[in-house]
């Protein structure tokens, strides 16, 4: 397992948060002596109302954790703590970003991060250009670990992560010392397709603990994917998947084989014991449906790891894969039929 770093904020550094995303992450320095994004529970909405995403710490740490232990490249995380001494000497700042004393979560910081070149790309796209299509999956090809994208449209599958596959802030390439240029997967607050607990999170989770046949954890797939096909494309209905999802599967290599095959195994072979202690790390604080909420994300996830091989067969039939070479894919352990009813 996993050690998950602890630490106290004890400075923020407004010159440094990004611009992008909903829940606008604050940067700070960690008694660690290191800088952290620090995400935020409550969130402005455009009609000046704000929105309590109740369980987005939870399913952070708990993704993270997983993605660690699947080897697939995320920045560094911690639980940062907000001191009452820290409110008070930045009440005004604090009060307007809704951040009050208790446990945060926070995604490290990487050095060299190419934010602005995104945005250029994005607007390129959204504005029509003919030639960028190109020139935007290069972008995301000359990297050293091109290879962990197959990974990262797994784990998201296995999470119900539809939230990367349109939103470019999700996915990050960073630059080392040595001027590689590497993919990280970031954010997972909204995995499970939102970051609530609430009624609809708890039918999603029934969907499948209450599939008794083949049938119906088929049918549980087919629904899924069909949810995270936000944006259908007539005749071409795995463009809706999204432009960071294109951007991704344009760069997995199907010319040694099926490329999702050992990830999916990898998931498939995550034990109940090892979900179970990922749980159990999560800070009581953040667990807003008890017991409950728990034994039910462990259930969900005993099941959903052997529904990611379905998920891939599914979004290949659609034509989700551009490199595929066609046919169906040829997996190594049939997760599917090695369900227990």
């Amino acid at each position: 397992m996993t050690e998950i770093e602890r630490a106290d904020v004890d400075q923020i550094n407004n010159a440094l948060n990004p611009q992008a995303g909903k829940s606008k992450p604050i940067a700070v320095l960690a008694s660690n002596n290191k800088r952290y994004l620090l995400k935020k529970q409550l969130v402005d909405l455009p009609n000046s109302s704000m929105f309590d995403e109740d369980s987005v710490f939870m399913q952070e740490l708990l993704v993270y954790q997983i993605a660690v232990y699947l080897d697939i490249p995320v920045p560094g995380f911690a639980i940062l703590n907000i001191e009452e001494e820290f409110i008070d000497e930045n009440r005004d700042y604090l009060f307007s970003q809704h951040l009050k004393p208790g446990l945060y979560f926070g995604t490290e910081m990487l050095p060299n991060v190419e934010n602005n070149l995104v945005d250029n790309y994005i607007q390129a796209i959204y504005h029509g250009k003919p030639y960028i299509i190109k020139s935007w999956n290069t972008y995301y090809r000359n990297v050293v670990n091109s290879d962990m994208y197959a990974d990262i449209i797994a784990l998201d599958c296995f999470t119900l992560n539809g939230d990367r596959f349109t939103n470019e802030g999700n996915l990050i390439i960073s630059s080392n010392t040595q001027k590689e240029r590497k993919v990280y997967a970031i954010d997972f607050g909204h995995c499970f397709f939102s970051p609530c607990w609430d009624a609809n999170k708890m039918a999603l989770f029934h969907g499948l603990l209450d599939a008794k046949t083949p049938e119906d954890y088929q049918e549980f797939s087919k629904c899924t994917v069909r949810a995270l096909l936000k944006n259908s494309v007539d005749n071409h209905p795995a463009q809706g998947f999204g432009q960071i999802f294109r951007a991704m599967e344009s760069n997995i290599d199907f010319s040694n084989g099926n490329p999702f095959n050992e990830i999916v195994t990898r998931i498939s072979d995550i034990s109940d014991s090892t979900l179970s202690n990922m749980l159990k790390s999560i800070p009581s604080e953040w667990i807003v449906g008890s017991e409950i909420q728990l034994d039910m994300y462990l259930h969900f996830l005993s099941r959903q790891k052997l529904q990611v091989q379905s998920m891939i067969d599914i979004m290949n039939n659609l034509g989700a894969f551009s490199n595929s070479l066609g046919g169906k894919l040829q997996w190594q352990t049939d997760t599917v039929s090695g369900m227990q009813l």
